[in-house]
């Protein structure tokens, strides 16, 4: 930020190559006019606006950790050697929930709505086969 000898105030600003098409989308002109307003906190802390929000999959993935009968399906059918270290002291629900999620190749259960892979294994690993039991 400098300030010019008739009090402008000039601000410049880097934008990510990431980002470059969309603010020429949003600023075609160079000499748009814009507006400022500053950050509350850290703006490197602060949770993601982009980050994916859980659909279907997510609530039913939630729905089947909760179920008991669920829970010992899924640990009995998972071999050992696939079990996650994170799995060590988690028990019901959250055990499941860690487990399907690691299965997944996820780390929150959102992700199964915005990952095609994860959807897929899902479905045909977990979901089917347990409906089919």
């Amino acid at each position: 930020m400098k300030e010019l000898v008739d009090g402008t105030v000039r601000v410049q600003i880097d934008i990510d190559p990431e980002c470059r098409k969309d603010f020429f989308r949003i600023f075609p002109e160079i000499d748009a006019r814009v507006a400022i307003a500053p950050l509350k906190g850290d703006a490197k802390a602060a949770p993601s606006s982009e980050a994916p929000k859980g659909g279907e999959l997510a609530r039913l993935a939630g729905i089947l950790c909760a179920d008991p009968d669920f829970q010992l399906w899924l640990e009995e059918r998972t071999p050992a050697d696939e079990l996650p270290a994170a799995i060590g002291g988690e028990e019901g629900a959250e055990r499941a929930a860690v487990l399907v999620r690691h299965l997944c190749g996820v780390t929150s259960r959102a992700e199964l709505d915005h990952n095609p892979r994860a959807a897929v294994y899902f479905h045909e690993r977990i979901r089917k086969p347990w409906t089919e039991r």
